[in-house]
């Protein structure tokens, strides 16, 4: 028996040997490079087609972990590190609000001061193009019809900024050059302005009125228009009462049907109505009018001919034929509007 069990031992001892030595090289040979497999250990053990043992199982991890280091250590090689870029982040800046931009203050009143001119200005439009032509001649710059006119109103002198009033001063006058005769006087007339007689008329003498006056506003006229349409509206209104004045039907009584009056008779009338006028207290016309004081009709309709005959009628106005009238012949020819007018239409005409 003791024979028996020295001879297991000894056998135990042999094949624990030669495990140990498979294991050992399955090690080196997996440390190497190599891999190994489980049923090559098993025919080196001896043990083919027996249950894996836990002698196996070792040989297994062995293997995992020799293959997984060898892995581990071929990417490190080829794997270089990656270079990080910086990131870079967007500061979005909030918008910053715009500056409201305000009325300047100049040196005169402000055109809503002048009763006149305020009247006139109230008379027009937002969207009117004149107050455009204002605004850009006041303030050098273009406005929306929600305050062009308010803007206008405030005006109070042209502000020119510093060191440039010579250069300013030129394209405001190049601005009003570029305006035809009667705009010009659109412009003076809204600003109760004179249009200008003899020299006075000619398109400088305009232009320098109108920057003249925008340089600081005054009143220049002491009558109040606002005034003055009042009364004549007053005074239309009578009229239109008295035309319209006829007989009611009464009870009881038989109405008559007036007869048209004759060419006498609303002579008559017209002559009573000019003398009530005259004679009232708010009439500032005198009592006998006085006769119109220049050159004849004669001379005045041979200096016409002469005039037409060398200028373009399809540009010469009225006005410019009033004005060149009244430098020849040294007189204001508006006072004979009528004559004057009625004459170069005839000579037009050829009759």
């Amino acid at each position: 028996m003791a024979d028996e069990l020295q001879s297991k031992q000894g056998g135990t001892e042999g094949e624990a040997a030669v495990v140990a030595d498979v294991v050992e090289d399955a090690t080196v040979v997996a440390v190497g490079g190599g891999t190994v497999d489980p049923i090559d250990v098993q025919i080196l053990a001896g043990s083919k087609g027996e249950e894996p043992t836990q002698i196996d199982q070792v040989e297994a991890e062995v293997e995992k972990e020799g293959v997984d280091a060898m892995h581990v250590e071929e990417a490190a090689v080829r794997r270089t590190p990656r270079s990080r870029k910086q990131v870079e982040r967007i500061q979005v800046e909030p918008l910053q609000p715009k500056e409201e931009w305000k009325v300047p203050v100049g040196p005169g009143r402000k055109l809503s001061d002048i009763d006149n001119v305020a009247y006139l200005l109230g008379k027009l439009q937002r969207k009117d193009e004149m107050l455009k032509v204002l605004h850009n001649l006041m303030y050098r710059r273009p406005a929306s019809y929600k305050v062009i006119k308010n803007n206008v109103l405030q005006f109070s002198g042209f502000v020119y900024p510093e060191g440039t009033k010579q250069t300013e001063r030129e394209k405001d006058e190049a601005k009003l050059d570029a305006k035809t005769i009667p705009e010009l006087d659109e412009i003076l007339r809204i600003l109760d302005l004179p249009r200008g007689k003899g020299e006075g008329a000619y398109k400088a003498a305009k232009i320098k009125r109108i920057l003249e006056f925008l340089d600081g506003p005054v009143a220049t006229n002491n009558r109040s228009l606002a005034q003055l349409e009042q009364k004549k509206k007053g005074k239309k209104s009578v009229a239109r009462k008295r035309s319209r004045k006829v007989d009611t039907p009464q009870s009881g009584k038989k109405t008559s049907t007036a007869k048209p009056a004759t060419p006498a008779k609303k002579a008559k009338v017209e002559s009573e109505k000019e003398w009530d006028d005259r004679l009232s207290l708010d009439s500032d016309e005198p009592l006998i009018p006085k006769k119109p004081e220049g050159p004849s009709d004669a001379v005045i309709k041979d200096t016409i001919a002469e005039i037409l005959k060398t200028k373009d009628l399809s540009t010469f106005s009225m006005k410019d034929l009033y004005r060149e009238l009244g430098d020849k012949l040294k007189f204001d020819a508006r006072a004979r509007k009528a004559f004057v007018k009625e004459t170069a239409m005839k000579i037009i005409q050829g009759s």
